[in-house]
């Protein structure tokens, strides 16, 4: 593998990045990181061709261990010690309310006050581990009505008004004026995930893997990823 690796490098010597790129990402996240991602690696690099592999946590990293995958984007809470693993961006908890509840106004949220009303929980491994941390952080006990292993089943039950949910990335096309719901930062969360790109240490990535990688931090450090967080 790494020989063939080596004889695509040598081909490409001095040209425009060219290849294909497998990457793993955690479904939640998905439809709002991947369009801010692809945007730009299109723009920059054309003739590069992305195969997606969806899963959970869990199931995204035995992708890249199974060499299935060239890199993962994920929460650094699902790697260990077999990941080399960079940071692109912090994304911290909030609550997602249907338009019509009273606390869709507010400016924050504590996590008090949420266990006191109905969660739509995303019950999904490490997810689930996670949220529940929060609330056991506090000494709290979640109220969970509904559970789902869905993030866009959960938007649509908090759209419908069956309770609130909770998540670290915008919805996928939210704004502010959002007829269905609204995103509420949670004051003083516990636990601030940190989501970025894990690859498998010491193994030796083609080079168009590694410019998309590099690719991933320029636009990190230019500011691109800000806009899918909710933060106080």
């Amino acid at each position: 593998q790494h020989a063939r690796q080596f004889e695509v490098d040598v081909k490409n010597f001095g040209k425009l990045a060219t290849g294909s790129v497998r990457i793993a990402i955690y479904g939640a996240t998905a439809p709002s990181f991947l369009p801010v991602l692809l945007e730009s690696i299109t723009n920059a690099f054309p003739q590069i061709s992305i195969k997606i592999l969806e899963g959970t946590l869990n199931e995204i990293v035995d992708y890249i261990g199974k060499g299935e995958a060239d890199l993962a984007f994920t929460y650094e809470l699902a790697t260990d010690a077999r990941h080399d693993f960079i940071p692109l961006l912090r994304a911290p908890p909030y609550a997602l309310f249907s338009v019509n509840d009273p606390r869709a106004a507010q400016d924050f949220v504590t996590l008090e006050e949420l266990s006191e009303h109905p969660l739509v929980l995303l019950d999904l491994p490490v997810a689930r581990y996670y949220f529940m941390s929060l609330y056991e952080d506090q000494s709290l006990k979640p109220n969970i009505a509904h559970s789902t292993h869905s993030s866009e089943i959960g938007r649509a039950l908090v759209a419908a008004g069956f309770g609130h949910t909770l998540l670290n990335m915008r919805p996928p096309g939210y704004q502010d004026d959002d007829p269905r719901f609204r995103a509420v930062p949670i004051q003083n969360p516990s636990k601030v995930p940190v989501f970025g790109v894990a690859t498998i240490n010491g193994t030796r990535q083609p080079e168009v893997v590694r410019t998309f990688i590099e690719h991933c931090v320029q636009i990190r450090d230019a500011g691109a990823f800000q806009s899918l967080i909710i933060e106080c």
